[in-house]
Protein backbone atom coordinates (compact mmCIF):
# COMPACT_ATOMS: atom_id res chain seq x y z
CA UNK A 1 0.00 0.00 0.00
CA UNK A 2 1.27 3.63 -0.97
CA UNK A 3 1.98 6.08 1.75
CA UNK A 4 0.34 8.86 1.76
CA UNK A 5 0.85 12.81 3.13
CA UNK A 6 -0.98 11.47 5.98
CA UNK A 7 2.70 10.74 7.76
CA UNK A 8 4.68 8.40 9.66
CA UNK A 9 1.48 7.65 11.97
CA UNK A 10 -0.11 5.61 9.01
CA UNK A 11 2.76 3.75 8.19
CA UNK A 12 2.87 0.02 9.14
CA UNK A 13 5.34 -0.83 11.37
CA UNK A 14 7.36 -3.17 9.51
CA UNK A 15 7.68 -0.36 6.63
CA UNK A 16 9.05 1.90 9.44
CA UNK A 17 11.66 -0.54 10.90
CA UNK A 18 12.88 -1.23 7.08
CA UNK A 19 13.22 2.76 6.20
CA UNK A 20 14.92 3.13 9.33
CA UNK A 21 17.55 0.13 8.29
CA UNK A 22 18.00 1.74 4.86
CA UNK A 23 18.20 5.65 6.48
CA UNK A 24 20.60 7.23 4.41
CA UNK A 25 21.23 10.26 7.26
CA UNK A 26 20.38 10.45 11.28
CA UNK A 27 17.82 12.64 11.02
CA UNK A 28 15.45 10.59 8.99
CA UNK A 29 16.98 7.42 11.12
CA UNK A 30 15.60 9.12 14.47
CA UNK A 31 12.16 10.13 12.95
CA UNK A 32 11.31 6.39 12.04
CA UNK A 33 13.02 5.44 15.30
CA UNK A 34 10.55 7.76 17.30
CA UNK A 35 7.25 7.15 15.38
CA UNK A 36 8.16 3.00 16.15
CA UNK A 37 8.77 4.45 20.34
CA UNK A 38 5.44 5.92 20.21
CA UNK A 39 3.65 2.60 19.24
CA UNK A 40 3.73 0.65 22.92
CA UNK A 41 2.59 -2.41 21.45
CA UNK A 42 3.37 -5.87 21.86
CA UNK A 43 4.08 -6.80 18.09
CA UNK A 44 6.68 -3.13 18.19
CA UNK A 45 8.22 -4.91 20.88
CA UNK A 46 8.58 -8.46 19.48
CA UNK A 47 9.94 -6.79 16.00
CA UNK A 48 12.78 -4.88 18.19
CA UNK A 49 13.10 -7.78 20.26
CA UNK A 50 14.30 -10.03 17.21
CA UNK A 51 16.25 -7.40 15.71
CA UNK A 52 18.32 -7.66 18.89
CA UNK A 53 19.26 -11.37 18.19
CA UNK A 54 20.22 -10.33 14.33
CA UNK A 55 23.51 -10.85 12.71
CA UNK A 56 23.77 -7.15 12.00
CA UNK A 57 25.37 -4.59 14.34
CA UNK A 58 22.81 -2.04 12.03
CA UNK A 59 19.77 -3.85 12.53
CA UNK A 60 21.09 -4.83 16.64
CA UNK A 61 21.17 -1.19 17.25
CA UNK A 62 17.47 -0.28 15.70
CA UNK A 63 16.30 -3.22 17.89
CA UNK A 64 17.86 -1.44 20.92
CA UNK A 65 17.00 2.07 19.84
CA UNK A 66 13.22 1.27 19.82
CA UNK A 67 13.11 -0.70 22.93
CA UNK A 68 14.57 1.23 25.26
CA UNK A 69 12.15 4.04 25.01
CA UNK A 70 8.96 2.07 23.80
CA UNK A 71 5.58 3.23 24.62
CA UNK A 72 4.10 5.44 26.96
CA UNK A 73 5.16 4.76 30.83
CA UNK A 74 7.41 1.78 29.12
CA UNK A 75 5.31 -1.05 29.51
CA UNK A 76 7.99 -3.50 28.09
CA UNK A 77 10.44 -1.71 30.79
CA UNK A 78 11.24 -5.08 32.68
CA UNK A 79 11.59 -7.25 29.60
CA UNK A 80 13.53 -4.45 27.70
CA UNK A 81 16.04 -4.57 30.69
CA UNK A 82 16.78 -8.37 30.78
CA UNK A 83 17.28 -8.30 26.58
CA UNK A 84 19.53 -4.87 27.14
CA UNK A 85 21.59 -6.89 29.99
CA UNK A 86 21.89 -10.15 28.04
CA UNK A 87 23.39 -8.19 24.71
CA UNK A 88 25.90 -6.27 27.24
CA UNK A 89 27.65 -9.66 27.77
CA UNK A 90 28.43 -10.44 24.35
CA UNK A 91 27.93 -7.36 21.97
CA UNK A 92 31.18 -6.51 20.46
CA UNK A 93 30.39 -3.43 18.26
CA UNK A 94 30.99 -0.01 19.65
CA UNK A 95 27.69 1.59 18.38
CA UNK A 96 25.69 -0.90 19.77
CA UNK A 97 27.06 -0.86 22.92
CA UNK A 98 26.66 2.53 23.13
CA UNK A 99 23.04 1.67 22.22
CA UNK A 100 22.90 -0.32 24.82
CA UNK A 101 24.41 1.43 27.70
CA UNK A 102 22.15 4.48 26.78
CA UNK A 103 19.22 2.24 26.85
CA UNK A 104 19.99 0.96 30.71
CA UNK A 105 20.26 4.55 31.33
CA UNK A 106 16.55 5.42 30.10
CA UNK A 107 15.12 2.08 31.27
CA UNK A 108 16.40 0.99 34.67
CA UNK A 109 15.73 3.13 37.79
CA UNK A 110 18.60 4.91 39.66
CA UNK A 111 18.15 2.61 42.67
CA UNK A 112 18.24 -0.72 40.72
CA UNK A 113 21.87 -1.62 40.77
CA UNK A 114 21.69 -4.54 38.89
CA UNK A 115 24.63 -5.08 36.29
CA UNK A 116 26.33 -1.97 37.37
CA UNK A 117 29.59 -4.17 37.47
CA UNK A 118 29.26 -4.82 33.89
CA UNK A 119 28.79 -1.38 33.03
CA UNK A 120 31.46 -0.16 34.62
CA UNK A 121 33.84 -2.72 33.13
CA UNK A 122 33.38 -0.85 29.43
CA UNK A 123 34.76 2.27 31.70
CA UNK A 124 37.97 1.98 29.86
CA UNK A 125 37.26 0.98 26.24
CA UNK A 126 38.73 2.98 23.45
CA UNK A 127 35.18 3.81 21.94
CA UNK A 128 34.57 7.62 23.27
CA UNK A 129 31.10 7.32 22.14
CA UNK A 130 30.90 3.95 24.85
CA UNK A 131 33.02 5.69 27.61
CA UNK A 132 29.69 8.63 27.53
CA UNK A 133 27.50 5.59 27.39
CA UNK A 134 28.51 3.93 30.68
CA UNK A 135 27.99 7.08 31.95
CA UNK A 136 24.69 8.00 30.82
CA UNK A 137 24.08 4.48 32.51
CA UNK A 138 25.18 5.50 35.15
CA UNK A 139 23.80 8.99 36.04
CA UNK A 140 21.61 9.52 38.90
CA UNK A 141 23.33 6.39 40.88
CA UNK A 142 24.60 6.62 44.37
CA UNK A 143 26.35 2.84 44.70
CA UNK A 144 30.04 2.56 45.42
CA UNK A 145 30.66 1.00 41.46
CA UNK A 146 29.07 3.81 40.25
CA UNK A 147 30.44 6.73 42.14
CA UNK A 148 33.84 4.80 41.71
CA UNK A 149 33.06 4.84 38.00
CA UNK A 150 32.16 7.99 37.51
CA UNK A 151 35.20 9.82 39.60
CA UNK A 152 37.35 7.53 36.93
CA UNK A 153 35.85 9.31 33.75
CA UNK A 154 35.31 12.53 35.05
CA UNK A 155 39.32 12.51 34.52
CA UNK A 156 38.95 11.00 31.11
CA UNK A 157 40.87 12.38 27.64
CA UNK A 158 37.57 13.09 25.64
CA UNK A 159 36.37 16.55 26.80
CA UNK A 160 33.01 15.21 26.53
CA UNK A 161 33.05 12.31 28.86
CA UNK A 162 34.43 14.56 31.63
CA UNK A 163 32.02 17.12 31.08
CA UNK A 164 28.96 14.57 31.68
CA UNK A 165 30.83 12.67 34.37
CA UNK A 166 31.39 15.91 36.41
CA UNK A 167 27.60 16.37 35.61
CA UNK A 168 26.97 13.58 36.98
CA UNK A 169 28.68 13.57 40.27
CA UNK A 170 28.21 17.25 40.98
CA UNK A 171 24.61 17.98 40.01
CA UNK A 172 22.86 14.66 39.41
CA UNK A 173 23.21 13.22 43.22
CA UNK A 174 23.20 15.12 46.52
CA UNK A 175 25.80 12.17 47.87
CA UNK A 176 28.19 14.64 49.26
CA UNK A 177 31.94 12.67 49.89
CA UNK A 178 35.50 13.93 50.56
CA UNK A 179 36.26 11.44 47.28
CA UNK A 180 33.42 13.44 45.31
CA UNK A 181 34.72 16.81 46.31
CA UNK A 182 38.30 15.77 45.33
CA UNK A 183 37.20 14.31 41.85
CA UNK A 184 35.30 17.64 41.60
CA UNK A 185 38.47 20.04 42.76
CA UNK A 186 40.07 18.59 40.16
CA UNK A 187 38.47 19.31 37.08
CA UNK A 188 37.66 23.34 38.59
CA UNK A 189 40.52 24.38 36.30
CA UNK A 190 39.68 21.65 33.25
CA UNK A 191 40.53 23.04 29.54
CA UNK A 192 36.47 22.60 28.77
CA UNK A 193 34.58 25.25 30.04
CA UNK A 194 31.49 22.81 30.40
CA UNK A 195 33.23 20.54 32.70
CA UNK A 196 34.75 23.88 34.61
CA UNK A 197 31.16 24.88 35.42
CA UNK A 198 30.03 21.39 36.04
CA UNK A 199 32.53 20.97 38.84
CA UNK A 200 32.23 24.64 40.03
CA UNK A 201 28.54 23.94 40.42
CA UNK A 202 29.06 20.20 42.33
CA UNK A 203 31.08 22.17 44.50
CA UNK A 204 28.79 25.03 45.44
CA UNK A 205 26.01 23.20 45.75
CA UNK A 206 27.88 21.44 48.36
CA UNK A 207 29.06 24.91 50.41
CA UNK A 208 32.94 24.23 49.95
CA UNK A 209 34.18 27.58 50.44
CA UNK A 210 37.38 26.55 48.35
CA UNK A 211 35.01 27.35 44.87
CA UNK A 212 35.10 31.18 45.95
CA UNK A 213 38.37 32.20 44.47
CA UNK A 214 37.84 29.95 41.28
CA UNK A 215 34.28 31.55 40.51
CA UNK A 216 35.94 35.24 40.76
CA UNK A 217 38.60 33.74 38.33
CA UNK A 218 34.97 32.59 36.14
CA UNK A 219 33.24 36.21 36.82
CA UNK A 220 36.02 37.89 36.25
CA UNK A 221 36.28 36.84 32.52
CA UNK A 222 34.38 38.51 30.10
CA UNK A 223 32.53 35.72 28.58
CA UNK A 224 30.99 34.04 31.67
CA UNK A 225 28.30 30.82 31.55
CA UNK A 226 25.26 30.75 33.18
CA UNK A 227 25.95 27.78 35.20
CA UNK A 228 29.27 29.91 37.08
CA UNK A 229 26.71 32.54 37.82
CA UNK A 230 24.46 29.67 39.26
CA UNK A 231 27.27 28.04 41.01
CA UNK A 232 27.66 31.46 42.10
CA UNK A 233 24.52 31.87 43.58
CA UNK A 234 24.46 28.20 45.22
CA UNK A 235 27.55 28.99 46.68
CA UNK A 236 25.28 31.89 48.64
CA UNK A 237 28.06 34.12 49.47
CA UNK A 238 26.79 37.58 49.08
CA UNK A 239 30.31 38.84 48.44
CA UNK A 240 29.80 37.76 45.06
CA UNK A 241 27.21 40.16 44.38
CA UNK A 242 29.17 42.65 42.65
CA UNK A 243 30.57 40.44 40.15
CA UNK A 244 27.41 39.35 38.83
CA UNK A 245 26.29 42.80 38.64
CA UNK A 246 28.67 43.24 37.20
CA UNK A 247 28.46 40.68 34.45
CA UNK A 248 24.60 42.24 34.07
CA UNK A 249 25.64 45.93 33.72
CA UNK A 250 27.69 44.57 30.58
CA UNK A 251 24.90 43.07 28.37
CA UNK A 252 24.35 44.87 25.35
CA UNK A 253 22.11 44.05 22.02
CA UNK A 254 24.21 41.00 21.09
CA UNK A 255 23.98 39.42 24.59
CA UNK A 256 21.89 36.00 24.71
CA UNK A 257 18.04 36.86 26.27
CA UNK A 258 18.20 33.21 28.18
CA UNK A 259 21.84 34.02 29.79
CA UNK A 260 20.36 37.79 30.59
CA UNK A 261 17.18 35.83 32.45
CA UNK A 262 19.05 33.38 34.67
CA UNK A 263 22.12 35.64 35.13
CA UNK A 264 19.05 38.39 36.84
CA UNK A 265 17.29 35.44 38.65
CA UNK A 266 20.34 33.91 39.51
CA UNK A 267 21.08 37.84 41.48
CA UNK A 268 18.04 38.03 42.99
CA UNK A 269 17.96 34.63 44.29
CA UNK A 270 21.40 35.53 46.05
CA UNK A 271 20.72 38.96 47.24
CA UNK A 272 16.96 37.32 48.47
CA UNK A 273 17.72 34.03 49.76
CA UNK A 274 14.62 33.92 51.78
CA UNK A 275 12.38 35.73 48.95
CA UNK A 276 9.62 33.33 48.11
Amino acid sequence: MKNTKKGLKSWHSSTLFQRALNAKNENSYWRYVRELRSRGTIETFNSASELCLGSNSRSRQLGVDVLCQLGEGFPFRNESLKILHKMLKIEKSPKVLDAILVGIGHSQKPEDTFGVWRISSFRNQRSEDVRQGVVFALLCRTDRISVSTMKHLSRDKSPMVRDWATFGLGTQIDLDTPGIRKALIERINDSDCNTRGEALLGLAKRKDSRVRPFLIQELDQEEVSSMVIEAATELGDKTLLPYIDQQIASADEDTDDLWLYIAKESRDALAHPNKE
